[in-house]
């Protein structure tokens, strides 16, 4: 399950690439369509990255992590699509990265405490 989910968000981050690349070239081009799967490739890109680091987990804190992560990335991604892109200091854009960036140090801190926390278990046996 575990290679399954990080090659599918990396297939799902190459096709949204290839994608954007292209609709930003048709004559049918709609921002806020843009902006959604902008927001859309980025947290795909996290989630490969992050799952990759989430091998230290067993299967059932995984499936955990990955419906929180799946949770998580809806509601940031409304959220910001929700905001008017016209104020520069709260653009979705930046809304986005800072909700990918502070779930990715939580997420981070969480695999680090629960490798220690099995590390910990498997000396003790």
């Amino acid at each position: 399950m575990k290679k399954i989910i990080s090659l599918s968000s990396l297939i799902i981050s190459v096709i949204i690439f290839i994608w954007l690349k292209f609709y930003g070239d048709s004559m049918n081009y709609n921002y806020h369509v843009a902006y959604f799967f902008e927001y859309l490739f980025y947290w795909s890109i996290d989630i490969f990255i992050l799952s990759i680091f989430a091998y230290a987990l067993n299967n059932i804190k995984y499936k955990i992590w990955f419906i929180i992560t799946i949770i998580f990335m809806v509601v940031s991604v409304l959220f910001s699509y929700s905001i008017d892109g016209n104020d520069l200091l709260f653009s979705g854009d930046y809304v986005n990265l800072c909700f990918i960036g502070l779930y990715s140090s939580v997420s981070i801190i969480y695999f680090i405490s629960q490798f220690f926390k099995n590390r910990k278990s498997n000396l003790s046996n």
